[in-house]
This record gives C-alpha cells, sequence and structure tokens, in this order.
C-alpha cells in the first residue's frame, strides 16, 4: 500500500484496521449514502468551494476513523473537501481528529461536519429518547432491548464543543439553518461546514 495517497489518484478506498476513508478526485460526486444529507452537503459547501481547491482530492471518512492511521495514507494539505460523518463513539477523540483535518486540508478547503448532538434527547440515528446521555455499555445494551442488537453507537458533540476543536477555522453552524432547494436539517444533529484560512 503507498504511504501517501496524491491528488492524481482514482477514487480509493482504504480500510486500515479500525480506519475507513474513501478518496475521490474533485470531478467525482462524493457518494454519500444519506440523500438528503448529500443535497444538504452540496448546498453548504459549494457555495464555498472555488479556485485551486476544486481540483482537489474530496474525502469521506466515517466509521471509526482513527488520525493515526490517516496520517499514514493522506498527504499534508492535499485534500479539498472532508465530509465527516457517522464517527463511531471508540474513534471520536474530536480534538484529535480536527488536529488531522487541519493537516489534510487546503487552505480554503472546507470541513462537513454532521454528528448527533450530544444535548439532544432524541437521538437522529435511532430516534431513542437519552441514548446519548447513557455510558456505552448502557447504551448497548439498550440498542439491542429495541431491535438493534449490533447497531453501532455514533460520537456526539455539542456546536460549542465543535467551535472549541476548530480553532482557526472560519466556522458557520447549519444545524437549524434551512436552505434553499435543499431539505430540512436533521432533528437532534450538529451541522457545520468549516473553512481553513489560506
Amino acid at each position: 500500500m503507498e504511504d501517501n495517497i496524491e491528488a492524481q489518484v482514482d477514487t480509493q478506498k482504504v480500510l486500515v484496521e479500525t480506519l475507513r476513508v474513501e478518496v475521490y478526485q474533485a470531478d467525482t460526486p462524493a457518494p454519500v449514502d444519506n440523500r438528503r444529507m448529500q443535497l444538504r452537503i452540496r448546498a453548504i459547501c459549494d457555495e464555498y468551494l472555488e479556485g485551486a481547491v476544486l481540483n482537489l482530492p474530496r474525502v469521506i471518512v466515517e466509521g471509526a476513523f482513527c488520525s493515526s492511521a490517516g496520517r499514514r495514507l493522506i498527504s499534508d494539505e492535499s485534500v479539498g473537501l472532508v465530509i465527516c460523518q457517522n464517527i463511531h463513539r471508540n474513534c471520536a477523540d474530536w480534538s484529535d481528529l480536527f488536529v488531522e483535518f487541519r493537516r489534510i486540508l487546503a487552505p480554503g478547503g472546507i470541513l462537513y461536519l454532521h454528528a448527533p448532538d450530544s444535548k439532544a434527547i432524541f437521538d437522529p440515528h435511532y430516534s431513542l429518547p437519552f441514548l446519548n446521555h447513557m455510558p456505552d455499555w448502557i447504551a448497548e445494551a439498550y440498542l439491542s432491548l429495541t431491535l438493534h442488537h449490533g447497531a453501532p453507537l455514533y460520537a456526539t458533540i455539542t456546536a460549542d464543543e465543535v467551535l472549541a476543536c476548530a480553532q482557526g477555522f472560519e466556522a458557520q453552524n447549519y444545524s437549524s439553518k434551512t436552505l434553499p432547494e435543499a431539505p430540512a436539517p436533521s432533528v437532534g444533529s450538529v451541522e457545520f461546514s468549516l473553512i481553513k484560512p489560506f
């Protein structure tokens, strides 16, 4: 496996231990499973992507992303857009993740972040009350009892915590913003675009 993913590569899917990173060429739409989120990403990020960053690869980070593994795979300042969604709790050291996002994003690049709001009563993935307020072992038992056996627990964050981790980024909070020609924001989630300054 190559040490770094360069801008010239075709679509790549990389799995390393607990890492899931998918890299797409700039002219290839990054396929997000959730159609609502895909439309939101386009409405939020296309407004800002311009100039040189348009020609840089896009990265989808999901599942159990581990920033130490990411350092072996993606070159410094080589990515125009990072889509961060569905991060599992066991790899959710948000401050470390933001250090890694800051490293791989080119100046003018954008981080799109979508995660459950840890203050929300209902979890947006499973619509279960108080799930995000429980210790992991209780939350896992709760999921099993509600017929979600083996379903992943997603890392939660608040808008204030995003801003604390995102020092140096230009942050826009879209968690409750209605956008033209895009679906409404998902209830119980935090949604941000964060632009790395030049």
